[in-house]
């Protein structure tokens, strides 16, 4: 007769719950994941559709050169993309817990809410309405939306990416 040692018995135990264990929390996890991250519930970070959909294009012409869907769309103007920029909000996420973060000029508000050349982004006044953050730069208080670009010497405010005509250079 076998005596009944209490630490063999804890590990084959241990060991056949962890299968079990593991199967339940993902079952049990996985609907609340789906549903805070609802593709439809994503808000857009391009101003136009019209830039969308002409980047959706390019990117899948880009990995996809050799398809016949691309020929069957419909093309669209042109567009240039504005280079001399002071800022450039390039997206924002809008968080309902305020812990809101911002791309300027290639840069991110994870850590800290100025970015290089005196350009600071008020974390408390984000615009959950327009979906746009205030910037302040060179002591000029802003409020730009995604895509947006600012041009303090020429005091011009507009979208980054401009439709070509006979007149871009």
């Amino acid at each position: 007769m076998k005596s009944f040692d209490l630490l063999t018995f804890a590990h084959r135990t241990r060991s056949l719950s962890y299968p079990f264990i593991f199967a339940s929390l993902l079952s049990v996890s996985s609907p609340a994941i789906s549903d805070q991250y609802n593709v439809n519930q994503l808000q857009r970070l391009f101003t136009t559709d019209q830039v969308r959909t002409q980047l959706d294009r390019l990117r899948f012409n880009t990995l996809n050169p050799s398809s016949d869907t691309a020929s069957d769309t419909p093309s669209l103007d042109p567009i240039v993309v504005i280079n001399n920029y002071d800022v450039w909000l390039q997206g924002i996420i809008l968080r309902e817990d305020n812990k809101n973060v911002a791309w300027i000029n290639n840069k991110n508000t994870l850590k800290n809410q100025m970015i290089d050349d005196g350009i600071l982004v008020n974390p408390k006044n984000y615009d959950f309405q327009q979906r746009s953050a205030e910037i302040t730069s060179n002591k000029t208080v802003l409020q730009l939306k995604p895509g947006q670009i600012w041009m303090h010497d020429q005091s011009i405010l507009q979208e980054a990416y401009q439709p070509v005509n006979e007149n871009t250079p």
